[in-house]
């Protein structure tokens, strides 16, 4: 691999065969333990009241925020090395379990402390979610307002205020 400098030298970088556990960086292990964290409170919310949806909703949300830290993990420390088709991959994960996580988050507000009405949120929820997260993995629609944060994360929140 070669980097152009901006007066025009070219230096080539040669990566290392092996690559030491000691030599990741603080942040691939905070992110990690913190993803765990995440992940055993969600899911020791769960094991207590298995029967109730709040709880289910702690336990998605949980995962799906130690799957998109575990990405995260990955990829925000080998931004030279990885392969694009490897960081695609992980990058669509990621923002499939982050976007899970938020709307864990918003649809737990619809059951807990009280359910709204006799209307499967969840369900519904989820749906939307998925479609949202394959219409930017398809790029099939581009709205106006950038797509990658306005769709999953701005528009759902104020759908589930009103």
């Amino acid at each position: 691999m070669s980097l152009s400098l901006s007066d025009g030298q070219n230096i080539q970088l040669k990566p290392a065969d092996i690559r030491p556990i000691s030599l990741l960086p603080f942040q691939f292990w905070a992110l990690l333990i913190t993803a765990g964290i995440c992940f055993y409170i969600g899911l020791w919310i769960w094991i207590f009241r298995r029967g109730q949806i709040d709880a289910r909703l702690l336990a998605v949300s949980g995962f799906c925020f130690m799957l998109g830290a575990c990405c995260l993990a990955v990829y925000s420390n080998r931004e030279l090395v990885i392969e694009p088709s490897q960081f695609l991959f992980i990058a669509n994960i990621n923002h499939l379990a982050n976007t899970a996580f938020s709307f864990s988050a918003l649809i737990l507000l619809f059951y807990y402390p009280s359910k709204i009405a006799n209307i499967p949120f969840a369900l519904i929820g989820f749906i939307v979610l998925f479609v949202i997260w394959l219409n930017e993995v398809q790029q099939w629609l581009e709205i106006p307002i950038h797509t990658f944060y306005f769709l999953p994360y701005i528009a759902p929140w104020g759908w589930g205020s009103s």
